[in-house]
């Protein structure tokens, strides 16, 4: 279901995901109803810092219950007594494909064609296209790391991805391909970059996780706020961006970086594939919405 969707298709219970960008989409204007706030579980899904986060604030707190990704939101929001849920799912290591439309933008057509086919994210490493992939949006920080390190990424094969946003990514249009060209572009690449847009050390969950360790890339990142089970130095690498270079070339170059690198990558499947945490999610999950729903009652 989409804000394009009519009110009499309404569930009974409405999980509203990114409503800093839902509420703000077109169509959206028959779903700011009290009522249906009310009876409503919204997924947070935006740093707490933001002006994003800002804007979908209010719909938060008018929630019968609030899920976030990131942990450390969730006491701020519990202060209003808000019912809160860390929203922590397991992702699934599989080959990630693009769409007909996506392969006739020019975007798709820059790739080398080794880089034009779907890989698992089984792919060895020595096999990937890419040394080293980033996507995000520009900032300022992200602006001094690359203008400061523009020759050492010069000498590698980069798949570098830094615009301009102008609103939140929709699955239409011409940015409709940035829905899942990240993930497709981590399954080509060795190092999957996260560099924080500011000085706040948010766990970037979505980019970490979900597009960069579940497509079998190597996560570097600057230091992040502790996570509860996606452990530095264990399934992801960090350091300074003013020594990340020299990490990147110890992890690509050496033969004890590319081993390092390989056991980071080993840890991450084998957390995925673990059945019982992947049931026990499932079953915090179900119980949190069962209790917010029984309230509604």
């Amino acid at each position: 279901m989409t804000e394009k969707t009519p009110l009499a298709r309404k569930p009974e219970l409405c999980i509203f995901c990114a409503p800093h960008e839902f509420f703000f989409l077109d169509g959206s204007e028959a779903w700011k109803q009290e009522d249906i706030m009310a009876r409503a579980i919204m997924f947070n899904t935006e740093q707490p810092h933001t002006l994003w986060f800002t804007r979908g604030l209010i719909y938060c707190l008018m929630a019968a219950g609030i899920m976030d990704l990131c942990v450390q939101s969730l006491p701020a929001f519990a202060q209003f007594g808000v019912p809160v849920f860390h929203f922590d799912p397991l992702p699934t290591p599989h080959k990630n494909t693009l769409t007909n439309a996506d392969k006739q933008t020019a975007l798709f057509r820059t790739l080398p064609p080794t880089a034009r086919h779907a890989a698992p994210p089984t792919t060895p490493l020595a096999k990937r296209v890419f040394d080293i992939s980033f996507f995000g949006n520009i900032s300022y920080k992200r602006e001094k790391f690359f203008a400061n390190h523009a020759s050492f990424f010069a000498a590698y094969n980069c798949f570098l991805y830094y615009r301009k946003t102008d609103g939140p990514l929709t699955t239409q249009g011409r940015y409709a391909i940035l829905a899942h060209l990240p993930r497709y572009i981590a399954e080509h690449s060795k190092i999957f970059l996260n560099i924080h847009r500011d000085d706040n050390h948010f766990f970037e969950w979505h980019r970490m996780v979900l597009q960069g360790m579940a497509a079998g890339a190597v996560v570097v990142s600057e230091e992040c706020f502790p996570h509860p089970l996606y452990k530095a130095g264990t399934h992801y690498l960090t350091e300074t961006t003013r020594h990340m270079p020299n990490l990147i070339e110890w992890l690509l170059d050496t033969l004890e970086g590319q081993q390092e690198a390989e056991k980071v990558r080993q840890n991450c499947f084998k957390l995925f594939n673990n059945k019982t945490l992947i049931r026990s999610k499932k079953q915090d999950l179900a119980s949190y919405i069962s209790s917010v729903w029984a309230k509604q009652q």
